[in-house]
């Protein structure tokens, strides 16, 4: 089986990517994934909701943290 890495670093990037991993079920796919992808099958290597910064002060507690 074809493994296929997928990010998304937002929410409409998670509705479309879910959409293709249902349409080409054949393959393995692993990824950065929103709870659509996830649902849709995508083993997740780090969770969106994690990750996700909108504006400066989201984005430095985020950047120091990990």
């Amino acid at each position: 089986m074809k493994k296929i890495f997928i990010s998304v670093g937002e929410i409409s990037g998670d509705n479309y990517a879910s959409q293709l991993i249902k349409f080409l079920p054949h393959y393995s796919w692993t990824g950065i994934t929103g709870p659509k992808m996830r649902q849709a099958g995508c083993e997740t290597v780090q969770r969106l909701e994690e990750i996700s910064v909108v504006g400066i002060m989201e984005a430095i507690p985020k950047y120091f943290s990990g």
